[in-house]
């Protein structure tokens, strides 16, 4: 409960009014936190690591932009049945323009990366994992239709006009200040796409 009562102190500024919120949603291991990094890098207040500077902190206002993120399934930090929705719903309510973005990644690639991670303790554990928070998700895109939004992992990694565009329809400064390699992600297994 204190990472709400902090963000409502943190965004009661008036000059927070016309700013934009991204929240992103994914199955773990589908590069959440990299997404996150990359709009932090392109000027959003958020963490660069596991923990969620806004579940605990109180930075100063005015903040314009700002990014939060959840693993799926859903972890129940607020006790709620999912607190990505609570989140959104408070952002709305601070007058923050908000969105959702799930990053998508290859199912084997994400399978493969849970069971490396020590997330799930095999492929089935790890398959059921990542078609449970996909079927979560999906309730989130058929509530908030307007306000979600599907970034494909793989061009993600691979292409930076698709960086450059995903910039551009979130009306935000795209700028690089890492390098992106699907080899480290666990995409290509001996030269090959999986």
């Amino acid at each position: 409960m204190k990472g709400l009562l902090n963000l409502r102190l943190l965004i009661s500024h008036k000059n927070t009014r016309n700013g934009k919120a991204f929240i992103i949603i994914a199955a773990e291991s589908s590069g959440n936190r990299m997404l996150q990094r990359f709009l932090v890098n392109c000027g959003c207040f958020g963490s660069r690591s596991h923990k969620q500077l806004l579940d605990y902190t109180n930075p100063e206002p005015p903040i314009n932009l700002v990014v939060w993120r959840r693993g799926f399934p859903q972890s129940i930090l607020w006790g709620a049945k999912s607190d990505a929705k609570k989140m959104y719903k408070l952002m709305k309510k601070l007058g923050y323009e908000t969105h959702f973005i799930e990053i998508r990644r290859n199912l084997d690639a994400t399978v493969k990366s849970q069971v490396r991670q020590k997330f799930a303790k095999d492929k089935d554990h790890a398959e059921k994992k990542i078609k449970n928070a996909w079927s979560q998700i999906k309730e989130i895109e058929k509530e908030y239709p307007n306000n979600f939004h599907r970034v494909i992992y793989e061009k993600f990694v691979e292409d930076q006009d698709y960086r450059k565009k995903l910039c551009e329809k979130f009306d935000i400064p795209h700028i690089e200040k890492e390098v992106y390699e699907i080899k480290e992600r666990g995409i290509f297994e001996e030269g090959k796409k999986t």
